[in-house]
């Protein structure tokens, strides 16, 4: 890429936002830090003082399958997600040891070319690789996995066309495995984001949902029916188009679906990423934009106590809690609605 970005004559420009953002990826990471102070100027003063973030917090992400779980296979299902986690990581290694070789040989030997078999397998694999980092280390569970295997396919799909024979007929099992498993995973639930799974549900259980902005889908008629109409009316009685609803820590499906925007430009939160300042600044937003209906979901993302909203975001809840009237509550979901 270096090497044609040179010879196109952008050479400097291609490389200089690589420096752009490791300046990015830096200042993220001293945010995320607890044990470093804060580098950037102090918000003004406020009324609700920083919430304290303790060195020994928890500050967990997402658990991947571990072999134990696995290897027990009391949930299939979690058996074959362990699989789809770790085969891409084997399938990966193995062709971008290969086409890595090949190029660098062809550089040594000054034949190097974008159109040669190895370069665009390169090119394809490091591509689908983009969403494969928030999958595998930070949310790495059915719905991420989704967004990460199409790219994925279509890349082994090209490269097992680009590839020798012996190596196609080496690899091909492989994706083969990995495209069956992850087809049985998909159509059989549908939070995997497969449209089609969600005919599975059998019609005695199944209802349509219709909201907003032309949302129409089949759910659970008595596991997810009652939550999103329960939600969607709250919304309609206790806002107007053009009101602000804010969700914590990520839900803007409920944007979507009831058709109120949203003031917020980074949506996710969770106990691993949050900092001192974010719970006083939130609620000085709040105060700013006084949002018709702020929704909470109160569940452990992460699988431990701490990452549940209600404790990692404490003075938010609290001020919640204080200052609107909780309309309606849906398993874990709470419904947030401004008093007159």
């Amino acid at each position: 890429a270096v090497l044609a970005a040179r010879a196109g004559g952008y050479g400097r420009e291609f490389a200089h936002q690589y420096f752009g953002w490791a300046r990015f990826l830096g200042s993220e990471a001293r945010a995320v830090v607890v044990k470093r102070p804060p580098t950037f100027p102090p918000d003004p003063p406020t009324a609700f003082a920083p919430f304290k973030i303790e060195q020994d917090s928890d500050r967990s992400t997402l658990p991947r399958v571990s072999w134990a779980t696995a290897r027990s296979f009391v949930a299939a299902d979690k058996s074959v997600l362990f699989v789809l986690t770790y085969l891409p990581v084997l399938l990966y290694g193995l062709l971008l040891g290969w086409a890595a070789t090949k190029v660098l040989a062809g550089i040594f030997r000054r034949e190097f070319a974008l159109d040669r078999p190895e370069t665009l397998v390169l090119l394809l694999l490091i591509a689908s690789l983009a969403t494969f980092p928030q999958f595998f280390f930070f949310r790495p569970d059915r719905p991420h996995l989704s967004e990460f295997m199409p790219g994925c396919f279509v890349a082994l799909a090209g490269t097992l066309l680009l590839l020798p024979r012996r190596w196609r007929l080496s690899v091909a099992p492989l994706v083969a495995l990995q495209f069956t498993l992850f087809a049985w995973l998909a159509f059989d639930h549908y939070s995997a984001g497969t449209i089609a799974a969600r005919t599975t549900i059998k019609k005695s259980k199944r209802k349509l949902f219709e909201g907003e902005n032309g949302v129409r889908v089949w759910v659970h008629k008595d596991k997810d029916w009652p939550e999103l109409e329960g939600v969607r009316r709250l919304v309609a009685e206790h806002s107007k188009p053009g009101d602000w609803l804010i969700c914590f820590p990520y839900q803007p499906g409920y944007n979507v679906m009831t058709n109120r925007p949203t003031y917020l430009n980074s949506l996710y939160q969770d106990n691993s990423t949050t900092t001192g300042v974010w719970s006083p600044r939130t609620i000085r937003e709040m105060e700013k934009e006084r949002p018709a209906v702020v929704i909470v979901d109160d569940r452990a993302l992460n699988k431990v106590e701490a990452s549940k909203f209600s404790v990692w975001a404490r003075p938010v809840h609290e001020y919640l809690t204080a200052n609107y009237d909780l309309c309606g509550t849906f398993d874990t979901v709470e419904v947030f609605c401004r008093r007159p």
